[in-house]
């Protein structure tokens, strides 16, 4: 949402604003303590508000798609659907509508629709002017994916958009590409194809765009720190690997993850975070 950033969770939403930015009250620094906190002044402070709940205090939010400078769509874990409008500063949230599956992971396409994806693998693709418009659009239905291999899909839980397709990561670890449903289709969409992912919870997708090899499509990652880079047509190209420090004395179970990928506009040189909060 332009220069702002949105977090959510249980009975949790929250807009954080870039230090020096306009709000429409006060808001209360808190300070941060400890051996993380930045020091320099090249660093920007962020500052957040609540967004009031209502009627959805208890609920639990999952996903969160801007759909413009000032707009998101946040999405629960029982298929609430709402709009966060942060046009007057006033950080404006209310339920629009719902689908009768819990929402995992939501995407705005390259055709310029929401796709909303669950448990079971549902999905439903609704129009961004719909959202933009604001007027509540009630209960809506879902489309199952076809996937003989899997007779009860895994839930999807990130999407990333290219071409005519949706790259897909599911629960199980597979990644597939799902060609991007129409509106109103009673069809369900086509898994493509399913790709063989990695040996590890894959944790996130995204598009590669401006690569040196022209025919890199997207990139995915996975906890143990493997970056796979694929093809449109689902081939893996290549493979990063990620070096992980570990602290000493894990027995809690506190492994450290690779949670965060980025590329620059050259494909294969990368940004990365991990669990423990080291950037390389």
């Amino acid at each position: 949402m332009g220069k702002n950033l949105v977090t959510v969770g249980t009975r949790h939403v929250k807009l954080w604003r870039v230090e020096g930015s306009t709000v429409s009250s006060p808001i209360k620094s808190h300070s941060t303590t400890g051996p993380m906190s930045p020091t320099s002044s090249l660093h920007r402070i962020l500052y957040g508000r609540n967004c009031l709940l209502n009627d959805l205090i208890e609920s639990t939010f999952t996903s969160v798609t801007a759909i413009g400078s000032t707009k998101a769509i946040v999405c629960s874990d029982t298929g609430d659907i709402c709009l966060l409008d942060d046009t007057t500063n006033n950080q404006a949230f209310a339920k629009i509508g719902r689908v009768n599956f819990g929402i995992t992971s939501s995407c705005l396409d390259l055709r310029d629709r929401v796709l909303l994806t669950g448990r079971e693998g549902r999905i439903r693709s609704i129009p961004r002017k719909s959202f933009l418009e604001g007027q509540p659009f009630g209960d809506l239905g879902s489309i199952l994916p076809n996937d003989s291999d899997c007779p009860i899909p895994a839930p999807f839980l990130a999407l990333a958009p290219f071409v005519d397709h949706v790259v897909a990561v599911d629960a199980n670890r597979f990644i597939k590409l799902l060609k991007s449903p129409s509106d109103g289709t009673e069809a369900p969409p086509d898994v493509a194809r399913r790709l063989p992912a990695h040996g590890a919870p894959v944790l996130g997708v995204r598009p590669c765009h401006g690569s040196d090899q022209d025919d890199v499509a997207f990139f995915t990652w996975a906890a143990d720190g493997t970056v796979l880079f694929w093809t449109q047509d689902g081939t893996c190209k290549h493979i990063v690997n990620v070096e992980l420090e570990q602290a000493d004395g894990t027995d809690d179970g506190s492994v450290n993850e690779l949670r965060v990928v980025r590329a620059f506009s050259k494909g294969t040189s990368l940004v990365t975070g991990d669990k423990y909060g080291v950037l390389r």
